[in-house]
């Protein structure tokens, strides 16, 4: 676990902050202002808060709010929706007020037509890697002139269907079977007892196998069917793509500021986990900026009982101090 030194020094990392002084803050009160409380230390965005682990006795660590689950669902799928789609920053400021408007309004549904439109692109990008392997596997027995469903399937026969290395050799494995040559592919159909020793025979001349689609016909027939049924996919891929698009341009800055405030609701909810609570009272406990340090205990002066803010001093030989027998979670 991080000492405060190395806490602090973290933190003046992660914000770039070089020479600012920081503070110990430790703030309590009743337990029923711990929502206000919190809610105004996220509007200040001043506290970086220090976990509370659960380890002193008569304390326990905070409830999310009940609605942190469902803010939490439509957060993940607003963070969905922007990694599908490509949007520039805002560059216009909107108002909280405005942006929670749009949530309980139209974006969710507009979301929800998002990642339907993106769901159908990825179920074709499946659908036609699927035909299109269908078609190359066709396209390699089609010289066989065998409907497909012949190729396969019978109660006495073991048919095998693949590429060989030695024609003559796989001819002779026939033997007394029936033996077609495709040129790059061969079919050989054999009684069920002799299959073994065909089997043994082809993989001699170098025999692999080609895994059979299902189906039935001509397998040129089928492989026109497939490219114009691939065409039509790939034509609703590319009306869909653009559908998207034009959802990002109209759309894109709104969804952006929905994340950044889904985000900030979802931190709020759920930050009394950090916190150390009793039955009637909390106390928070976090890193804060000396320079604000007058405005937070203003702002939190109706929310909290004690609000203490101690400046953390570096000492010689990388010794600090905090004061670190004030932030005791202690009953306000």
């Amino acid at each position: 676990m991080l000492n405060h030194t190395q806490q602090i020094r973290r933190l003046l990392e992660m914000s770039q902050v070089q020479t600012r002084q920081m503070g110990r803050l430790t703030a309590a009160g009743v337990l029923d202002n711990l929502d206000d409380a919190l809610e105004m230390l996220s509007r200040l965005k001043a506290l970086h808060f220090i976990d509370y682990t659960g380890s002193e006795d008569g304390f326990s660590l905070g409830t999310p709010s009940d609605k942190s689950e469902q803010i939490g669902r439509d957060l993940n799928k607003v963070r969905a929706a922007v990694a599908q789609i490509e949007v520039a920053e805002p560059t216009e400021m909107t108002s909280a007020t405005s942006v929670r408007k749009s949530l309980d309004g139209e974006l969710p549904e507009k979301v929800d037509s998002l990642l339907s439109h993106m769901s159908r692109i990825d179920e074709i990008d499946t659908v036609v890697t699927s035909k299109s392997e269908e078609e190359a596997t066709l396209g390699a027995i089609s010289p066989l002139e065998i409907d497909v469903e012949l190729l396969t399937g019978y109660s006495s026969l073991t048919s095998f269907i693949g590429t060989v290395n030695d024609v003559n050799a796989a001819k002779a494995a026939a033997a007394n079977g029936i033996f077609i040559d495709g040129g790059d592919v061969i079919a050989v159909f054999v009684k069920n007892e002799d299959a073994s020793e065909t089997s043994s025979a082809l993989q001699n001349a170098g025999f692999a196998a080609i895994q059979l689609p299902e189906g039935e016909g001509d397998a040129d027939a089928r492989i026109n069917q497939l490219a114009g049924e691939r065409v039509e996919l790939l034509n609703e891929r590319e009306s869909l793509n653009s559908d998207v698009e034009s959802w990002s341009l109209e759309n894109g800055e709104e969804l952006l500021c929905g994340l950044e405030l889904l985000e900030r609701d979802h931190d709020l909810k759920t930050s009394p986990v950090k916190v150390a609570v009793t039955d009637h009272a909390f106390v928070i406990d976090g890193w804060v900026e000396m320079d604000r340090a007058h405005d937070i205990k203003l702002a939190l002066a109706n929310t909290c009982i004690v609000v203490d803010v101690e400046p953390f001093v570096i000492e010689a030989g990388g010794a600090h101090h905090d004061d670190d027998h004030h932030h005791e979670p202690v009953s306000p």
